[in-house]
């Protein structure tokens, strides 16, 4: 996936690939670093997204410097820093887009459900330039964007 964007998918159980999200946190030198407090802050404008568990994601890298933690989320954002990743809370990736399939709202509101209302937005936008539909950051909603919206077909989260 394309920097800068962060994609998710709302869903309390299973896992996908594509809405896991791999940090590996290093020092200077590429040495990894263990036991850092990492945490995914959005933006505060960011209002039309829903979340399974929150907006609070949040772990300790292992002792190879890893954390893996799942996005389960919908809606979409653009903002200058949409989503910050912190290490230890030192800022060490920004994402201008936080997208998923759940658009229910052409605005980029979810509702953390993927269905018909999502499909009908993600199909005006099929053939058009980036946004909220363009979930792997080429610059254009198409068929690539298309397989992502269908591995999350059917996807929600309670509310």
């Amino acid at each position: 996936m394309a920097y800068p964007r962060l994609l998710g998918v709302p869903a309390v159980t299973g896992g996908a690939p594509y809405w896991d999200l791999g940090i590996t946190v290093k020092a200077f030198g590429g040495i990894t670093l263990a036991n850092v407090y990492v945490e995914v802050v959005f933006d505060v404008s960011c209002d039309g997204l829903c979340s399974c568990t929150g907006l609070n994601l949040t772990g300790y890298t292992n002792a190879s410097g890893y954390l893996g933690l799942q996005v389960r989320l919908g809606g979409c954002c653009q903002a200058t820093a949409a989503a910050i990743i912190l290490a230890d809370a030192v800022p060490i990736r920004s994402y201008e887009y936080v997208v998923s399939a759940d658009i229910t709202s052409p605005l980029g509101g979810g509702d953390c459900t993927i269905n018909l209302a999502d499909f009908s937005n993600f199909g005006g936008a099929y053939g058009g330039g980036g946004g909220c539909t363009d979930f792997n950051g080429d610059a254009a909603t198409n068929v690539a964007d298309f397989t992502v919206f269908g591995g999350g077909w059917g996807k929600s989260c309670p509310n």
